[in-house]
């Protein structure tokens, strides 16, 4: 070995380094490479051969020379004379004179229970009778030869074929004591093999239990779990991951990630491919936000790991508990507001109203009551600051919210603003629910006066009611002016309005949130501009 390897450092690599320039064939290496015997390229003077055919040649050559040599000038020691022979004889032709080697069907037996055990002995000998229709008494020197064959055969599984072979076979190289020492020594091998595959097999059922556990543990934890190979190609996916993305399992083994979730994270293939946290919509019909973690594995198995978890709820709750923050403290503002204006308001339109008694001027009868209508438009203000900061729950009761819609309807219909408006309605039969219904009428009035100051010049307004799942659902759309998109997310907020400050104060649609909101339901907003707006209120049916 250590030749074959000289040979070839010398004739292959040595040329190879002075080919890259990184020995100087002119410099401290000039003499060997300018020698007829020693030249790497043409050693010992042998020319006319390429280079892999000339390291071929003095590597086996020289090998061979040496390996012959060494093998001539020492002398095998005892131990490996007998392992030679032993090697040697199990390839010889086999012959098996009964007599002189294995007596009857009764040897062979006890040969294999030594090493299989009684049982296996047993089930050994008679499967072999049982196939060929023979019985143990009367067995012919053919079949009693068939029949070590086969038991040589079978121990030669357990054992390999060279100690089978000499199990059943007389060495006359061998003395009596070494026939027995061998003897013990396949006796021990076979029970330590017996013990190893027991341990084997024992490990093997714990190898599998902890796959079986991995494995029910990624399968039932709430994240979406996938694994992808180096090309991209998934090889894992988890029933949460089929949950969020809506994609099967069978779908998604053997697909090309970034085809596959393409139109569920579009940016994370993008740009290379980067490790790291990452939040994302699902556009796959619903509109989710996943977070996601994507990570390399490391070990014999490369590739990625990707992680997937719905956030929508834990987005929602934010959302909701940073509005009902900001409404608790604009409500205390509002509340304290009110209050100081309040008491002063009241002396003044006492004043204005002693004042309104006595005998005045046209002008100033005039002034007074333009005075007396702004106060009264104070009034109406404060009066919505305190109905928004005192927002707490009434007493509610059973009711039908198809009835609050029709009688909102008919409180605007004599209105002449609502002259130029058409109204339609497709009011399903829904379950009574519990609601107090003079704060769901606010927020049906507040909705009808919104759309109709984004109708001026007339329009149609569309209301549709309905039973989803365990909800009513109440769809309320005008087609006005519309809302932008950079402001529908704070359409909601206390004091907000996109009418001119003579025409709101911006509280209407708070009011109207947190009236949704204290009976357990929820709001939300479409619009485009210059299309049109749709709200959306569901409410929750109790049981």
């Amino acid at each position: 070995i250590i030749t074959g390897f000289s040979i070839w450092i010398y004739t292959l690599l040595i040329p190879a380094l002075s080919r890259a320039g990184i020995i100087d064939p002119s410099g401290a290496f000039s003499s060997i490479f300018h020698s007829s015997i020693f030249n790497p390229t043409a050693l010992f003077g042998l020319k006319g051969l390429d280079r892999w055919s000339h390291s071929l040649f003095w590597g086996l050559s020289l090998n061979l020379f040496v390996f012959v040599l060494i093998s001539i000038l020492t002398k095998p020691s005892e131990k490996e004379s007998e392992q030679a022979i032993i090697f040697v004889d199990s390839l010889a032709p086999s012959s098996f004179p009964a007599p002189a080697s294995v007596r009857d069907i009764n040897e062979i037996e006890s040969v294999l229970a030594q090493f299989l055990g009684p049982q296996e002995a047993q089930l050994v000998i008679g499967s072999f009778l049982e196939k060929n229709n023979l019985s143990r008494e009367r067995l012919s020197t053919a079949s009693l030869i068939s029949l070590r064959h086969e038991a040589e055969r079978i121990l030669s599984g357990v054992l390999g074929p060279s100690i089978s072979t000499l199990i059943f076979q007389d060495i006359t190289v061998l003395t009596p004591e070494e026939k027995a020492r061998i003897s013990e020594s396949i006796r021990e091998i076979s029970y330590n093999l017996q013990l190893s595959r027991k341990e084997l097999a024992e490990l093997n059922r714990q190898l599998v239990r902890l796959k079986e556990f991995s494995e029910n543990i990624i399968e039932s934890i709430p994240l979406g779990v996938a694994t992808l190979d180096e090309n991209l190609i998934v090889t894992y996916w988890n029933a949460s991951m089929e949950r969020i993305t809506g994609i099967k399992k069978g779908e998604a083994l053997g697909s090309e990630a970034d085809l596959l979730l393409r139109c569920l994270a579009p940016t994370i293939f993008n740009d290379g491919f980067k490790e790291g946290e990452f939040t994302c919509k699902n556009k796959m019909g619903v509109d989710r936000i996943l977070k996601g973690h994507l990570s390399r594995l490391t070990g014999s198995q490369a590739g990625y790991v990707l992680v997937f978890e719905d956030i929508t709820e834990k987005k929602k709750i934010e959302e909701e508990l940073f509005m009902a923050t900001k409404h608790a403290s604009i409500g205390r503002l509002a509340a304290g507001v009110a209050h100081e204006i309040g008491n002063p308001l009241a002396s003044i339109s006492s004043l204005v109203q002693e004042l309104m008694t006595e005998e005045l001027t046209p002008f100033m009868a005039e002034s007074l009551d333009t005075i007396n209508q702004h106060i009264e438009r104070i009034a109406r203000i404060v009066k919505n600051l305190v109905d928004f900061a005192r927002l707490y729950p009434h007493k509610k009761i059973q009711k039908d919210l198809k009835e609050i819609i029709e009688n909102t309807i008919n409180l605007i219909k004599y209105d002449k603003n609502f002259k130029k408006i058409q109204i339609e309605t497709l009011l399903e039969k829904t379950p009574q629910i519990k609601m107090d219904p003079d704060k769901l009428q606010q927020v049906m009035l507040n909705l009808f006066l919104n759309a109709r100051d984004a109708m001026p010049d007339g329009g149609k307004i569309s209301i549709s009611l309905r039973s989803v799942n365990n909800s009513i659902e109440l769809v309320f759309a005008d087609t006005g002016c519309g809302i932008d998109d950079d402001m529908k997310d704070k359409i909601f907020d206390p004091f907000f309005t996109t009418k001119s400050p003579s025409r709101g104060t911006g509280l209407g649609l708070s009011i109207c949130y947190s009236i949704i909101k204290d009976h357990g339901g929820s709001i939300k907003i479409d619009s485009e501009k210059g299309k049109g707006t749709k709200f959306i209120i569901k409410l929750p049916i109790e049981e």
